[in-house]
């Protein structure tokens, strides 16, 4: 399980909350000046701090360890230690067959075509490799995900293997990824406050990535 870590270096006590999207208490604790508190979680969590009617806040973790660390109101929070995903690699059936793939010899898995398959943990050099349903053909490719997640297309063992790598910024690509299904359900429902229990939860940080990410803004 991943891990939000909270450290109040200031010189005063404050009220600091974890949501519990992923599980776990959201109540409010005390911490001290001086004191750290951790709370398990397995996603993306609003951390929120305050004292009085002061309140600072951030949206942290993807399930990693993370230390968010409290100066005081007046200052940024500092997060540190939110290490990227392991490398992986997803593979993509874009021939008319069903096929079979594995990376560097572990467990064959049935892809149906259209569809894919992402096997993780996985950094580095590896082979991935295909095979019909009778096992009479087999192909294969041996390359590398650079530590991201990598996509494999499958195009059919009479064509080339292409892939490419994922992104290398893996926080600003799962905000990126987050904010755009948040969107979706909420035009699905015509409802900006349906895409998440309770409403909407956006982070200043999801809103500017975004909209660098979008042509014509800078």
């Amino acid at each position: 399980m991943g891990a939000i870590t909270v450290v109040n270096r200031s010189t005063e006590t404050v009220q600091c909350q974890i949501s519990n999207k992923s599980g776990g208490s959201a109540g409010w604790y005390t911490l001290q000046p001086g004191e750290t508190e951790s709370w398990g979680r397995n996603g993306w969590e609003n951390v929120a701090i305050k004292a009085g009617n002061r309140q600072s806040g951030l949206w942290v973790n993807r399930g990693y360890p993370a230390v968010v660390t409290f100066l005081g109101f007046d200052k940024e929070l500092i997060v540190d230690n939110e290490n990227p995903p392991p490398g992986a690699f997803t593979v993509d059936n874009k021939s008319p067959t069903h096929v079979s793939a594995c990376v560097s010899g572990g467990a064959w898995k049935e892809i149906a075509a259209g569809t894919s398959y992402k096997f993780d943990d996985y950094d580095g050099w590896h082979t991935v490799a295909f095979k019909n349903s009778d096992d009479s053909v087999r192909k294969g490719v041996y390359i590398t995900n650079h530590g991201t997640n990598a996509t494999v297309d499958f195009n059919g063992f009479d064509q080339e293997i292409t892939s490419k790598d994922g992104p290398v910024n893996a926080i600003r690509a799962e905000h990126f990824a987050e904010a755009i299904a948040i969107a979706d359900r909420s035009y699905a429902a015509q409802n900006s406050r349906a895409s998440n229990p309770g409403g909407l939860v956006a982070s200043v940080e999801k809103v500017d990535i975004l909209e660098s990410m979008t042509p014509g803004k800078s």
